[in-house]
């Protein structure tokens, strides 16, 4: 058998690298709605299906174009790069190299969140009709933590976002909770 020539880069490494990217994106989504970071789903059930939704968005550039293909061209990038520091230098300038490209890939992590965020248009919502807010009131639901609805409310006007969140009990709404196109929200 191969000896591996990094001996902290196995299989246990790479997949907690992958969840706190996981966790990273949930928390520039959250904090783009302004959502505390403790409303991030730690699960790993959870976090599978973030990848999931991650590679879907780098297949089919859900989010800004711009955004899509600085990714894809990022990516490309380094790994030529690393391809190129393999076969002509040593280890050394390898493992430099994996080092800075996963924390710059950390903060590209947050960074993707937010982009998600700020490109969503289609968002949960209670109806109207339902009475759980007042009429003055309009809220999305971007995140459901703990079988529990994080709203945020927004004015339905600008599409502005306003201060503050609500958490209720997805049980104790009495209505079923609708998707609706609302356009993109802004801060």
């Amino acid at each position: 058998m191969k000896e591996n020539k990094i001996p902290w880069v196995n299989l246990a490494t790479i997949g907690t690298y992958l969840y706190v990217v996981s966790v990273l994106i949930q928390f520039g989504f959250n904090r783009y709605f302004g959502i505390p970071a403790s409303f991030i789903e730690s699960s790993i059930r959870a976090n599978v299906v973030n990848f999931y939704v991650l590679i879907m968005d780098l297949l089919h550039i859900k989010f800004d174009l711009w955004g899509g293909l600085f990714l894809a061209a990022l990516l490309i990038l380094i790994g030529l790069v690393l391809s190129f520091f393999y076969y002509k230098y040593h280890r050394k300038a390898l493992i430099i190299i994996i080092i800075l490209f996963t924390l710059v890939l950390l903060h590209i992590s947050v960074s993707y969140g937010e982009l998600r965020a700020k490109n969503l248009i289609t968002f949960s919502v209670v109806p109207e009709s339902c009475g759980i807010f007042s009429l003055e009131e309009t809220y999305v639901m971007p995140v459901i933590y703990d079988n529990k609805g994080v709203f945020v409310q927004y004015d339905k006007a600008t599409n502005k976002l306003l201060n503050g969140f609500l958490v209720k009990e997805l049980s104790d709404i009495p209505c079923k909770i609708e998707t609706k196109d609302l356009g993109r929200l802004i801060q």
